[in-house]
């Protein structure tokens, strides 16, 4: 999963740095202070998830303006503003977009975690594997060389239990 983290302030993409890989430990994440080069990464190189701030210098509305594009660019982006509380209605009147989740300044790692996890817009959905090495077909062949080996456990109790009463 890759996540892009847009906010000015240092201190929010320090704890950011160090709560994402414990919250999603395969994720990639690309932290950015201003929205032109976070836009502009997405568009070379996209994202599955964009964290940003409301507020965003230069403008007053920097991460809105920010959410709208990377959701041209993927639409199935997953957008949560990190914000200041009671910036929750201007963001969801002036955004028009759905979001998958609002997370109060200071955050907690749980607050975090359950907005990543918000299925109102799921991660892209992973391309299915190809047939010899589908998952249902490795969890079959698991599942039949365990209960073959439970009836071969089974019959050699059998037989054992079978020679020690004769």
């Amino acid at each position: 999963m890759k996540i892009i983290h847009v906010d000015d302030s240092r201190f929010a993409q320090e704890e950011i740095k160090e709560q994402i890989p414990q919250i999603v430990p395969d994720a990639e994440l690309h932290c950015f202070d201003r929205p032109d080069p976070a836009l502009a990464f997405a568009e070379t190189e996209g994202c599955d998830v964009l964290l940003t701030e409301i507020e965003l210098w230069p403008e007053r509305l920097g991460g809105i303006r920010l959410a709208k594009a990377i959701k041209e660019i993927n639409p199935r982006v997953q957008i949560i503003f990190v914000t200041v509380c009671g910036e929750y209605e201007v963001a969801r009147e002036l955004s028009g977009l759905p979001v998958s989740g609002f997370v109060p300044k200071p955050w907690t790692p749980e607050k975090l975690a359950a907005a990543l996890q918000n299925p109102c817009c799921p991660p892209p959905p992973q391309p299915a594997p190809c047939e010899p090495c589908s998952r249902n077909s490795i969890w079959e062949r698991i599942y039949k060389k365990l209960t073959d080996l439970q009836n071969r456990d089974h019959r050699r109790r059998m037989r054992r239990d079978g020679e020690n009463q004769s």
